[in-house]
C-alpha cells in the first residue's frame, strides 16, 4: 500500500509537482514502513522547498533522526 502511495507521489513529482508537500507525504509513507532514513531524506527535502519553517516539518525531521 504504503509502496504504490510512493509510486504515485514520485509520478507527481516528475510531472511538475516537487514541492514540500509531496516529499512530505513520501516521507509520511517511508516512517509508517519503520524506513525512517529514507523518510528523513525527504522531510529534508520539503524543508528546502518551504518559503518559512513548518513546525510539523521540523518535527517529523526530529522523530526521523530519533528512531534510527
Amino acid at each position: 500500500m504504503y509502496d504504490e502511495a510512493i509510486e504515485y507521489f514520485n509520478k507527481a513529482k516528475k510531472w511538475g509537482r516537487n514541492d514540500a508537500v509531496i516529499n512530505a507525504e513520501i516521507g509520511h509513507c517511508y516512517k509508517a514502513k519503520d524506513e525512517y532514513e529514507e523518510a528523513l531524506k525527504y522531510y529534508l527535502q520539503a524543508e528546502k522547498n518551504l518559503i518559512k519553517k513548518d513546525p510539523l516539518i521540523m518535527s517529523e525531521i526530529a522523530l526521523a533522526l530519533w528512531s534510527f
